[in-house]
């Protein structure tokens, strides 16, 4: 089996290489392939045919005529639709064989993916036993990292003294061995996601003054937005967002009360530029403007 590297351009050009592609810089647009060239046998257990990583560009369309083979994708980061669906970073999903689809890049925040195209006796099967089969086929996943690691290590990597059949499964099996890890911790109980949940409260704390978003804490947590979102309504009872603005509420409440800082100045200490944010959410919560909570319970000692 020999190995190629591919390059493609946002224009439509593209190179080919016998020898190990450079990385691609942080804001470079790119479509990257390791392309297995080998002579393929019916029967065998998994055969590989191209990894790949993708920066793409705004709304690129991709339509997909799958035959035999599994197109396995991990989101990075950035946005993404597949089959109707919005898919973010810490997600990812499989084109099943013979299955038609289309899938686009967002076009604000495009899409940065990796991905496999395989097949194999035991293709289906693996991939059932860690949670992803046809009905399944979008599924999430926390480790971010390590999926571009080891793509990474698979691209820009020089494989030539490499068994390289050996290499693609060790590879492979790698990234299902995350997978299956995940699985069980969802499968077996609760006390991963509960974990995540309060890793998520602490940054929540350490955070909550400065402009923090959900999409901040997920990326902290290499899970996406879409799952923290899920297991802290589980676990709270309220969404991320939801948790962060009544935390700036309650600590401005008690800084009023204090009569230190003007309204102003406590609205920057929680986390919102401009005061006027914070007199909103302020009267939805109270029914009051912050200067007249303070005006009710401190007599007004310190103005806006």
């Amino acid at each position: 089996m020999g190995v190629k590297y591919k390059r493609d351009h946002p224009d439509g050009s593209g190179e080919i290489f016998e020898n190990v592609i450079e990385r691609p810089s942080e804001k470079q647009r790119y479509f990257d392939d390791m392309i297995l060239n080998s002579d393929h046998t019916e029967g065998n257990p998994l055969e590989f045919y191209r990894f790949g990583k993708e920066q793409s560009y705004p709304l690129r369309t991709v339509r997909h005529i799958n035959e035999d083979r599994f197109i396995l994708h991990y989101v990075l980061d950035g946005l993404g639709y597949f089959k109707g669906e919005m898919i973010s970073g810490g997600q990812g999903f499989v084109i099943f064989p013979r299955e038609e689809c289309t899938m686009a890049a967002d076009n604000e925040d495009p899409w940065h993916f990796c991905w496999i195209i395989f097949r194999g006796r035991d293709a289906y099967s693996l991939l059932k036993s860690v949670g992803i089969d046809r009905e399944r086929s979008i599924f999430d996943f926390s480790f971010l990292e390590k999926t571009e690691e080891i793509f990474d290590e698979l691209i820009y990597s020089d494989h030539s003294d490499a068994d390289i059949d050996l290499y693609m499964c060790s590879k492979f099996y790698e990234l299902m061995a995350y997978h299956k890890k995940q699985y069980s911790d969802v499968t077996l109980g609760s006390a991963s996601r509960r974990r995540y949940v309060e890793r998520a409260i602490n940054y929540i704390e350490k955070n909550y003054s400065s402009a923090i978003r959900v999409e901040d804490i997920a990326r902290e947590l290499h899970i996406s937005r879409k799952y923290l979102c899920r297991i802290f309504v589980e676990y709270r009872g309220i969404s991320p967002k939801e948790y962060i603005i009544t935390r700036r509420l309650n600590e401005a409440s008690a800084m009023l009360l204090e009569g230190e800082l003007s309204v102003s100045e406590i609205a920057r200490s929680v986390g919102y530029a401009d005061y006027t944010q914070l007199t909103r959410l302020f009267k939805v919560k109270t029914g009051m403007s912050p200067q007249e909570y303070r005006n009710k319970y401190t007599g007004g000692r310190k103005n806006a």
